[in-house]
C-alpha cells in the first residue's frame, strides 16, 4: 500500500499530516499548547482502585462519519462525538439514529480553529484551539453548519451555538507521563468520553478494516510528528489483557463500524495528550463538602465544625504544634470549584489547593477526594457552585 504523505506545518516545531489517500488526519501535537490547558488534579488513590472492570459510552454516540478529504479530525472527535454524546448522556438518549440526527457539526469548530490561510481545510489545528471554542462560543447541530469547507459563520448560527457551549475543560494528565490510563479510565466511568491526540498512523491502522481490535504490525512506528484525534468511548480490563474503545472519523467501513480497541500498552505509548468536557448541570442538585485531616504518619485528627458570625470552621480536639505535617483531605460528593486556603503564623494566607498554578479547582465526578500535604495551619475551603463557603480553622500552639 503506497502512502503518499501531505505534510503541512502546524505548529512550532510541528508539523500536521494528512494521508493522500483513504483517509485524513489533521490533529496538531504541540507541548506548548496542551500545558496551557487547565490540568485536572490527582485524586487520592482509592478513587481510582475502585473502578468498575469495563465501561461503555458507545450506546450514545453517533454513527462514526468519514472527514474525507480534509484535516478536520479535531473537529470531529471534539464536537461530532465527544459534545454529542454528553448531550445524549445528559438527555437520556440512547438510539443511535436519533443521536446521529441530532449530532453537533464539527464543521463549525473547525472553522473557527483553523489558520487563516487554509481556504482547503488541510492543515489541521489543536485540541486546544478545538475546546477552547467549544468552551467560549459553543457549537451547532450538523443539519445546521454542514459545510465541510468555507461555510461562512452568521449570527444565527453563532446564537445557536450558545446553548451547546462546555463548562470547562481539563487536561487528565501531563506531558510524558506514565500511567495515563487512570484518569481516562476515571473521566469514562464518570460518563465522560475523552477527546485524544495520538501519534499516527501506521499501515496496519490505516488498513484496520472489517476489525474490531487494533494490533501492531511488530517493527512499525507511526510518524513522530503526525497527530490524529480520536474520542475514547470506553475501556476494557479482560479485554486481550486490557484494551480501550476508539471512536474514529473515518466511516463505518474502518474498523468495526468505525470504532476500534487499542491495547492498554498502545495507548500509553502513542497517546499524547487526553482532555475531558464538562457542562453545566440543568437540575440542581444538594451541594455537599467535607474536610478531614491526617498526621503524616496516617493518624486520624479529630476534629468539629463550629459555627460562627463570620462563617463555620473546624476546630481540633486537642493542640498541635506551628509546623506540624498533615494531610488534609477535601470531598465534595456533587460537581463544584473548590479552593482552599492556608495562613501562618504572622497572618499571611497560601493557596493550598489548587495546589500550583495550572491545575483545575474544578471537581466534576459524582465522588471526588484529594489529599493535600500541609502544615498547621489557619485554613480556608471554599466550595463553588452558587458562592457557598465552608471554613475551617486549626488552632496553634508553640
Amino acid at each position: 500500500m503506497r502512502l503518499g504523505l501531505l505534510l503541512a506545518l502546524g505548529g512550532p516545531g510541528h508539523l500536521s499530516i494528512g494521508l493522500s489517500q483513504d483517509f485524513r488526519t489533521g490533529c496538531t501535537l504541540d507541548p506548548a499548547l496542551y500545558r496551557k490547558a487547565p490540568l485536572a488534579p490527582t485524586l487520592s488513590r482509592g478513587q481510582y482502585e475502585k473502578l468498575p472492570e469495563r465501561v461503555s459510552l458507545r450506546k450514545y454516540a453517533p454513527e462514526p462519519q468519514n472527514q474525507g478529504a480534509y484535516g478536520t479530525c479535531v473537529g470531529w472527535s471534539t464536537a461530532y462525538a465527544a459534545r454529542t454524546i454528553l448531550m445524549a448522556i445528559h438527555q437520556k438518549w440512547d438510539n443511535q439514529t436519533w443521536i446521529t440526527e441530532n449530532a453537533l457539526s464539527p464543521f463549525f469548530i473547525y472553522e473557527q480553529a483553523k489558520p487563516a490561510d487554509d481556504i482547503y481545510c488541510q492543515i489541521g489545528t489543536s485540541l486546544y484551539s478545538a475546546l477552547e471554542i467549544i468552551k467560549e462560543k459553543g457549537t451547532v447541530r450538523i443539519r445546521e453548519f454542514s459545510g465541510q469547507c468555507g461555510q461562512p459563520i452568521t449570527a444565527q448560527h453563532s446564537q445557536k451555538a450558545n446553548k451547546f457551549r462546555i463548562k470547562e475543560y481539563r487536561r487528565l494528565f501531563e506531558e510524558g507521563q506514565t500511567n495515563k490510563l487512570l484518569a481516562v479510565k476515571k473521566a469514562l466511568a464518570e460518563n465522560r468520553p475523552v477527546v485524544i491526540g495520538m501519534q499516527c498512523c501506521t499501515e496496519s491502522f490505516l488498513e484496520a478494516k472489517g476489525i474490531d481490535y487494533w494490533q501492531r504490525t511488530p517493527g512499525e512506528e507511526p510518524p513522530l510528528n503526525g497527530g490524529h484525534a480520536l474520542t475514547v468511548i470506553g475501556y476494557d480490563d479482560q479485554k486481550n489483557g486490557g484494551a480501550i474503545e476508539l471512536m474514529n472519523s473515518w466511516g463505518t467501513n474502518w474498523g468495526e463500524d468505525g470504532f476500534i480497541w487499542i491495547s492498554y500498552q498502545d495507548f500509553e505509548k502513542y497517546c499524547f495528550e487526553a482532555y475531558e468536557m464538562h457542562i453545566e448541570q440543568a437540575e440542581e442538585t444538594p451541594l455537599a463538602g467535607s474536610l478531614r485531616f491526617r498526621l503524616a504518619n496516617g493518624t486520624e485528627m479529630a476534629s468539629f465544625l463550629k459555627e460562627s458570625p463570620n462563617g463555620n470552621y473546624y476546630e481540633m480536639l486537642k493542640p498541635y504544634h506551628s509546623g506540624t505535617l498533615f494531610r488534609l483531605y477535601v470531598q465534595n460528593s456533587q460537581p463544584a470549584y473548590v479552593y482552599a486556603f492556608s495562613a501562618d503564623l504572622t497572618g499571611k494566607s497560601y493557596r493550598i489547593f489548587p495546589n500550583r498554578e495550572g491545575i483545575s479547582g474544578l471537581l466534576p465526578y459524582r465522588e471526588n477526594q484529594v489529599a493535600i500535604r500541609t502544615i498547621i495551619s489557619t485554613c480556608s475551603l471554599i466550595i463553588r457552585k452558587e458562592l457557598i463557603f465552608s471554613v475551617c480553622y486549626t488552632p496553634m500552639s508553640l
